[in-house]
């Protein structure tokens, strides 16, 4: 039996999947995922931290609050005409859009789930910078 966080992961993985985004079908659900060259743009969706408190002591469950990190990636090049910060932030709205409406995200004894924060950072190493937009979600759930 998996834990309900790896559920959430996968069927978020999922949703962006099928979402018609830049990063077509390289999103993935593992964050020591070694992007390669080929694999740009892409999506990296990971759980990072979760707050649980008693709900019900009988039988014991508990209300449960998990942050999803959502992670657009993408490869620029200096030399480029476009610009990297407009790119981020068509990617970071192809994710939002594709989770807009999807509250439950589909997975049993989720409640809700809400963006939280938008990050943006590059990294120049060599002549290939990579740019990354991190969407963090809360996500709400129920577990015993």
């Amino acid at each position: 039996m998996s834990h309900k966080r790896k559920e959430i992961r996968d069927a978020v993985v999922t949703i962006l999947k099928n979402a018609n985004t830049e990063a077509e079908n390289n999103v993935f659900g593992d964050r020591l995922k070694s992007l390669k060259s080929t694999e740009y743009p892409s999506i990296v969706v990971f759980c990072r931290s979760e707050i649980s408190e008693v709900d019900s002591d009988g039988p014991r469950t508990y209300m449960r609050r998990v942050q999803c990190i959502i992670e657009g990636c993408i490869r620029t090049s200096l030399e480029s005409d476009g610009s990297a910060d407009d790119d981020l932030e068509d990617l970071a709205a192809e994710i939002e859009t594709a989770l807009y409406n999807i509250r439950q995200l589909g997975v049993a004894d989720v409640l809700d789930s809400k963006l939280r924060s938008t990050e943006i950072e590059f990294a120049t190493n060599g002549d290939k910078p990579i740019g990354v937009v991190q969407l963090t979600y809360e996500i709400l759930y129920q577990s015993n």
